[in-house]
């Protein structure tokens, strides 16, 4: 969201330009309402779980063997006996996934999307969605049957099952609560700084004008969502920047107010590069062997090759411009560019390569070799 210069407050959807010239885009990034509606979509979900799987369970049951007395007003006390043995049978192994992948006809609900072309300015998008649902609920919408798959039946129905369960004005709330003692990360947030001279993209903006834009929100304002008004005066804001063109005293002394807390962080050191070529969970080194692994190749790293790469790191970092553990990457790719190229060709599948320092060395030499006038080399 951001507020303009009237005060007034505006909802961010796909990207929305402040009227200083910055353009703010979410870039898929999680946002604090949708995310603390999910959470608490979820949560409801999961406390029904038993009863929704239950009630998907009896629809899929319903198509694949119809229930005899509501078919037949003339069948036999026998017939309906064994409509109902057969449907039992069924039924446990619908549950049990037997019939997963069986094809099926199923009908999907149709909401209505009628309110969409009222623009923002007769009603917010609180009153909007609030319409909607009563809309739904009035005037049911049209069914339309599709065929797919019994376990994509069982997602569909799920979530089918799950809006009549949940109530859209408990969801709203609890949404709502959520999100006002939410935490939201604002980064490079250097860039907006009077003092900043980085490369500059485009014409220049008011960066100042981007803090006073900022400020009311961090400060605590009422903002309109789809979910109904949030105030951000309990939000813990968090903000970081490299502050490497340009120095925190730079923001305005409003905007360094409402950030108390400040942390200052070092440098990363060798062993620091060395821990993280290895230790989380998407660690570099852990996605180029799954890249390999993809190709029957079985790849491994001594431990003084690791700390060869993580030497080099530190020594680029430190020699030329320091962009922290980016430069791992670029390290990666110069010890295991040639094994990638032969990779699908010339190496046979099956096959176990190790890397270790005296590689590394070799290969990473030409990145020290003329400094002069590797600067000037893209």
């Amino acid at each position: 969201h951001y507020v303009d210069d009237q005060g007034k407050t505006h909802l961010i959807d796909d990207g929305l330009a402040f009227p200083n010239g910055i353009v703010l885009l979410p870039g898929g990034k999680k946002l604090l309402v949708a995310e603390s509606q999910k959470i608490v979509k979820k949560e409801k979900q999961e406390a029904l779980k038993k009863e929704i799987k239950e009630a998907v369970n009896q629809i899929i049951l319903d198509i694949m063997v119809p229930p005899l007395e509501d078919q037949e007003s003339n069948a036999t006390n026998e017939d309906i006996d064994l409509n109902k043995d057969t449907r039992a049978v069924f039924l446990s192994r619908i549950a049990k996934g037997d019939f997963d992948e069986r094809i099926i006809e199923v009908k999907i609900k149709e909401t209505h999307n009628s309110l969409g072309v009222i623009s923002g300015n007769v009603m917010d998008e609180g009153m909007m969605i609030s319409f909607q649902n009563i809309l739904n609920r009035l005037v049911p919408g049209k069914t339309k049957a599709t065929r797919m798959t019994v376990k994509e039946a069982k997602k569909i129905l799920a979530e089918q099952e799950a809006e009549k369960r949940i109530d859209p004005q408990s969801l709203r709330e609890e949404t709502r609560k959520r999100a006002e003692t939410g935490i939201i990360f604002i980064d490079e947030i250097d860039k907006i700084t009077a003092g900043y001279s980085g490369q500059k993209q485009g014409p220049d903006v008011s960066r100042e004008g981007v803090q006073r834009n900022l400020l009311p929100i961090v400060e605590g304002t009422t903002v309109n969502t789809r979910m109904g008004p949030i105030k951000t005066d309990h939000i813990l804001f968090i903000a970081a920047g490299a502050f490497h063109n340009s120095k925190p005293s730079d923001l305005m002394p409003e905007f360094q107010g409402r950030f108390p807390a400040r942390v200052e962080l070092g440098s990363l050191t060798e062993e620091d590069y060395y821990q993280i070529l290895q230790k989380p969970k998407n660690a570099l080194l852990k996605q180029e062997r799954a890249i390999l692994a993809s190709e029957d190749i079985k790849l491994e790293f001594t431990s003084g090759a690791i700390r060869a790469m993580s030497k080099a790191a530190y020594k680029l970092n430190t020699e030329k411009e320091n962009i922290g553990a980016r430069r791992l990457r670029t390290v990666s790719w110069q010890v295991l560019k040639e094994i990638y190229y032969d990779a699908p060709d010339k190496i046979v599948p099956g096959s176990s390569l190790s890397i270790d320092q005296k590689l590394v060395d070799r290969r990473l030499a030409p990145l020290f070799k003329d400094e002069m006038s590797s600067d000037y080399i893209l």
